[in-house]
């Protein structure tokens, strides 16, 4: 086409699509460029852009424009759907995620993708794995080679103990990415649980090999030499978990148990407080997720979401919550003091400075109010 019409405004915007869509970043930039300079639609440019902040993660800028072409229903376009599921999803409304999936499904029925995503929304609100391996094998059932469907499926059968079928979708998954850390880990736990230590060994330390900051083989790791009473390198494990995830609470217990067992008592005593102190703070995040699931555009709740993650030194989540809350509410002192703090953290003191001021006018604003 453009070798034919190189001054097609509507052919560069379409190689630009294309290149967004294979992750070429300087092809995207030129063909986009140049259908500016040759006057392309502003509505067609506007779309693009907003697809386009939809994958930074600028979701309240991105959704208006997307909401709108989705609801003109004209010829299908999965990059909208695309764009448009992934605003709903990354931030908590699965009510409307589930409508633009249920739609991408109709328009493009050989597309495995939004199936893997509604396995998402599945795995956060449906009672147990039934509907998740519903949506993987129906992925699977569009392309029979889609790696990340055999893996998800995996996962939820461990999930409902039909060990069998898990292991032999961990396999499958090893054959297709032999350099993912990940299928190697699902083999090497299921054959633990089943006893087959020596089996398990083989996998996880190929899973270790392949990442050695994979937390949850480290984990499995630590549970077999505590059985085994290697209580020192149990110990060695069970530290490497906790710094590639300090989250999990159940490594934590192990590691109370591990220093309990070498007898160091003191220690053990306060890793076990602070398992205690973790598992309620995880409560809270688990609440939290729970009613954004219920009130995707609660302001408190997303401002509790950006706090959550700013204490726990996640500050870019905590970013594009507190973001997310002022895009809503213009000026809002409270998600703008928590920008100002989060911008400070990564060093960007213009920003933290901006934030500071927009914050202090709100403040004022509020007063002022009768």
């Amino acid at each position: 086409w453009l070798a034919a019409d190189p001054h097609s405004a509507e052919a560069h915007l379409l190689m630009a699509r294309t290149a967004m869509a294979l992750g070429h970043e300087s092809e995207l930039v030129e063909h986009l460029e140049r259908a500016k300079q040759l006057r392309c639609a502003p509505s067609a440019l506007s779309l693009m852009h907003a697809i386009e902040l939809a994958r930074r993660g600028q979701h309240g800028e991105a959704l208006p424009r997307l909401r709108e072409a989705f609801d003109a229903r004209g010829t299908p376009d999965p990059q909208v759907n695309e764009a448009l599921a992934r605003v709903y999803l990354e931030t908590f409304d699965f009510f409307h995620a589930a409508e633009v999936l249920a739609r991408w499904m109709r328009d493009i029925p050989d597309d495995p993708t939004p199936y893997l995503w509604r396995a998402e929304i599945d795995g956060r609100t449906a009672d147990g794995p039934d509907l998740p391996i519903r949506d993987f094998q129906e992925a699977l059932k569009r392309d029979a080679n889609l790696a990340k469907a055999h893996l998800g499926l995996a996962e939820q059968l461990r999930r409902a103990h039909r060990d069998d079928e898990a292991i032999a979708e961990y396999r499958i998954y090893v054959k297709l990415k032999p350099d993912d850390a990940a299928g190697h880990f699902g083999v090497g736990v299921l054959a633990f649980q089943s006893g087959r230590e020596g089996e398990a060994l083989q996998f996880l330390d190929q899973a270790l090999a392949l990442d050695p900051n994979h937390a949850r083989a480290h984990k499995v790791r630590a549970r077999i030499e505590l059985r085994n009473g290697r209580f020192d390198n149990a110990l060695d494990h069970a530290n490497l978990a906790i710094a590639s995830d300090p989250n999990d609470v159940s490594t934590h217990c192990m590691r109370s148990l591990v220093l309990f067992r070498l007898g160091r008592y003191r220690e053990a005593r306060k890793e076990h407080a602070a398992a205690k102190r973790l598992r309620i703070d995880l409560d809270r995040l688990t609440s939290i997720h729970a009613r954004l699931v219920l009130s995707p555009r609660d302001r408190g709740l997303q401002l509790e979401m950006a706090r959550w993650m700013f204490v726990h030194n996640r500050p870019k989540e905590a970013i594009r919550w507190a973001e997310m809350t002022l895009r809503e509410n213009p000026g809002d002192p409270e998600a703008s003091r928590l920008l100002a703090d989060c911008y400070q953290r990564l060093g960007n003191r213009g920003l933290a400075n901006y934030y500071r001021m927009i914050a202090e006018q709100g403040t004022t604003a509020k007063r002022a109010a009768p």
